[in-house]
């Protein structure tokens, strides 16, 4: 019987349900935290501060997030997770470098442990200010980036034919150095908006700089007003400036364009490409007709006063450039159309036109001869004489007239004409000989 007795209790002992494990309902315990060093200089250089604690927890401790902050500022730097270096989750050492960089605030800064907590979410403690960290160093950078000249061209769009485009353009100064700074496009009634992101430095450097964005509308987006708004500056320690910023406002249309007006072929310039020479523009052919045509011609790309006809006649300051003649149609209800020529080849010096001189006189000693030079074209032309003894040049004698000598008697004499003019080749023209000069 007392056999029996002591099967059953065992039996039953065997049987009974066991009591669970102790639930896990609280979050890490923190012991030890340490901040190294808590006094920091950054006149020549960033520098680095050591944060490391234990937490143990039943479960096991996320890993938990510090932070580096300056109040006066808004200045943080080092925000992250710290990593385990000994022992386990359950109960471990956990350590975050923070560096803090040159040109930072200096003066007072904080270590802030963000709230704990284990694998299965449960929280332990607050935000708390495990130490604080005096800096030194040189005057510190506590302001944003300053904001100069914006400018957004164009400021009026049309997208009925397909997408445009407009291009920001601002100058940024900062101590420290400006974070690119971000734009985008917004269309108040309907909420589209295009273009986001950050704008790329063109010129300077992020100290002083310009910064450039270019922002597509497409065919078929929402027409009227549009705003393109600059986001709050920051430059690469955390200073912030302004807040948002509309820079300007851009009127979208999706107006069909006016038909267009054909030539073919292109203008081409006809005649001798000379100083004093005509030159002529045919335009091609212009649809539909009629089209009112005008005309402007240009040297090496520079519009030429007063060249506004079908024809034209180089000059002296042509010598040696191109020419070209820009045409124009323009027709009621139709885009205003511009077509240019070719470039002639350069301008060449012109030629001096003009008949043989002639000598009028008696070749005699003593007795008085004249050149007549003829009419010289195109006028005005400067004339210069030389006359001639048989040939050989008269020093001299380089008038109109010419009165024989002794040493002439029984030659013969010519006279040459020589003309010069701006632009154009120097020309000399010789008179047929005297007869022979008689005592």
């Amino acid at each position: 019987m007392a056999t029996s007795l002591a099967i059953a209790a065992v039996l039953s002992l065997a049987t009974a349900p066991t009591a669970s494990a102790a639930s896990d309902v609280s979050g890490p315990v923190l012991f030890s935290p340490k901040v190294t060093p808590t006094t920091l200089n950054i006149a020549t250089g960033p520098a680095n501060i050591k944060v490391s604690l234990r937490l143990t927890d039943q479960t096991g401790t996320s890993a938990p997030v510090v932070t580096l902050g300056h109040d006066l500022t808004g200045q943080s730097y080092g925000f992250g997770r710290m990593s385990l270096i000994a022992g386990t989750p359950k109960d471990g050492i956990w350590e975050r470098t923070m560096t803090i960089p040159q040109g930072a605030a200096t003066g007072t800064w904080n270590v802030t442990l963000y709230p704990l907590s284990d694998t299965l979410g449960n929280s332990s403690t607050n935000f708390q200010d495990l130490a604080t960290i005096n800096v030194t160093g040189p005057a510190s950078d506590v302001s944003g980036p300053v904001l100069f000249s914006p400018k957004v061209t164009p400021t009026t769009l049309n997208i009925a034919t397909g997408p445009a485009n407009i291009k920001v353009s601002l100058r940024l100064t900062d101590q420290t150095g400006t974070s690119a700074p971000v734009v985008t496009l917004g269309h108040d009634l309907t909420g589209q908006s295009y273009g986001f992101g950050r704008m790329s430095l063109v010129a300077g450097t992020p100290k002083d700089g310009i910064w450039e964005r270019t922002m597509t509308i497409p065919q078929g987006a929402a027409t009227g007003t549009w705003n393109v708004t600059l986001y709050p500056l920051s430059d690469t320690l955390g200073n912030s400036s302004t807040n948002f910023q509309d820079l300007a406002t851009i009127n979208v249309t999706a107006v069909p364009d006016k038909s267009t007006l054909t030539a073919a072929p292109a203008p081409k310039i006809t005649g001798i490409t000379k100083v004093g020479s005509t030159l002529t523009v045919a335009p091609g052919t212009w649809s539909p007709v009629p089209v009112g045509l005008s005309y402007q011609w240009y040297r090496s790309g520079t519009a030429i006063t007063g060249a506004t006809s079908v024809t034209y006649k180089p000059t002296a300051t042509d010598t040696g450039t191109t020419l070209t003649v820009r045409v124009t149609g323009r027709k009621s209800g139709y885009t205003t159309t511009t077509r240019t020529s070719p470039a002639t080849a350069p301008i060449a010096a012109g030629t001096l036109s003009a008949p043989a001189p002639k000598i009028t006189g008696i070749a005699k000693v003593g007795s008085t001869l004249t050149v007549t030079s003829g009419t010289w074209s195109p006028a005005p032309v400067g004339l210069s004489y030389q006359w001639y003894r048989s040939g050989t040049a008269i020093t001299g004698a380089t008038a109109v007239t010419y009165k024989p000598t002794a040493t002439d008697a029984g030659k013969t004499l010519t006279a040459r004409v020589t003309g010069r003019k701006s632009g154009y080749t120097t020309a000399s023209r010789t008179s047929p000989a005297t007869l022979s000069v008689s005592r």
